[in-house]
């Protein structure tokens, strides 16, 4: 027991009266903790302090209950609230979906005034409308771009004939093209898939392939009539028992102005076979019946002499005016003929001159004649 020395706790023999100031300092300073607390939280929720850190945790109350006295229940609030209450405070300088503020409402009365909802009918009908009308006076346009082509095209390379032949069926072709594309652009404003419906069409086309031989072949036909120049807007042609000057060629019929005026439509595809009086040149022939009584001599040589005077003055005749002789006899009559070349045009005109000079000739000398 002598030896040995006694530790005694540090705390054994302290004052009592310090312990209780500390407890007091250390009570002070969780006060002030809380006060402190306090009032950043109410600079945040209404926007005048810094915004707590989302990492960071609501800090448990002092008595883990939540409550909003920070002197005697915590130390915050939770997150949420002081979330919600930031909120709060920002929406007051937003303003409310169903409410405008004064400058607001000006804006929308001058943005509103006269305006209405637009029916998309009425707006693609409308722009349908504008579509066609545009499209029409483009084709007129391109009509006068043809017309002057054409009128170009022949002061260099083709006779007028052909050039008409080439702008007409220009024209048909444009015209085709236009009708076309209006009825592309309708189905496509009504909602009509057009890709679709064009796949549709050549199924279809496959389909009724062997109906439509005849269209087909008109359409060929005129694209070689025209490119081979076997016939043009202005010739004289005969189909069948039908002769007539051809007025227009177009892409599926041909239409002639027969001798009496009347317009006969001729489809492309009957023309397989028909006669061309105005292309290259023709012959006119003139053949006078002469009683047998009539000195055949006299009239040939009358026949001759009519043909040079004829050939002299009009300067038609491509060669010199031929006197075939006697052709044949019929009811007792000798049948005489005057051949000449000319052009082919001017083959019809040509025979009717002479006919009329003969028929003079023969009757200042004295001469009877029948079918003059």
């Amino acid at each position: 027991m002598g030896g040995k020395r006694l530790h005694r706790p540090a705390h054994a023999g302290a004052d009592p009266r310090g312990a209780a100031l500390r407890h007091r300092v250390r009570r002070d300073g969780a006060r002030r903790h809380r006060q402190g607390a306090l009032v950043r939280r109410v600079a945040r929720l209404h926007g005048q302090g810094p915004h707590p850190s989302p990492l960071r945790g609501p800090r448990p109350d002092a008595d883990g209950d939540g409550a909003a006295d920070p002197l005697h229940r915590g130390h915050a609030r939770p997150v949420g609230h002081a979330a919600q209450g930031r909120d709060q405070a920002r929406g007051r300088d937003r303003p409310h979906p169903g409410r405008l503020r004064a400058g607001d409402h000006r804006g929308a009365r001058g943005r509103g005034a006269g305006a209405g909802p637009v029916n998309p009918a009425v707006t693609h009908v409308l722009w349908l409308g504008l579509t066609i009308a545009l499209l029409l006076i483009g084709y007129q346009i391109v009509l006068r771009l043809i017309n002057r082509l054409v009128q170009r095209v022949a002061a260099h390379h083709l006779d007028t004939a052909r050039s008409r032949t080439l702008g007409s069926l220009l024209t048909s072709v444009v015209r085709w093209v236009l009708a076309f594309v209006v009825l592309v652009l309708v189905l496509g404003e009504v909602g009509v898939d057009v890709q679709a419906v064009v796949v549709s069409a050549g199924v279809l086309g496959l389909v009724i392939g062997l109906g439509a031989q005849a269209l087909i072949r008109d359409l060929l036909t005129g694209i070689f009539l025209l490119f081979e120049g076997l016939v043009a807007v202005g010739d004289v042609i005969q189909v069948g028992a039908a002769t007539g000057t051809v007025e227009s060629i177009g892409l599926r019929v041909v239409k002639l102005r027969l001798q009496d005026g009347s317009l006969r439509i001729v489809p492309n595809g009957a023309l397989t076979e028909f006669t061309n009086f105005s292309v290259g040149w023709g012959r006119a022939i003139v053949e006078v019946a002469v009683p047998r009584d009539v000195d055949v001599d006299r009239a040939l040589a009358l026949l001759r002499r009519v043909g040079e005077e004829w050939a002299r003055e009009t300067g038609a005749a491509l060669d010199a005016p031929a006197v075939e002789g006697i052709m044949r006899f019929s009811g007792g009559d000798a049948v005489l003929r005057l051949a000449v070349r000319v052009d082919a045009a001017r083959r019809l005109d040509a025979e009717n001159d002479l006919r009329r000079r003969i028929k003079t000739a023969f009757d200042r000398e004295h001469l009877s004649a029948v079918g003059v």
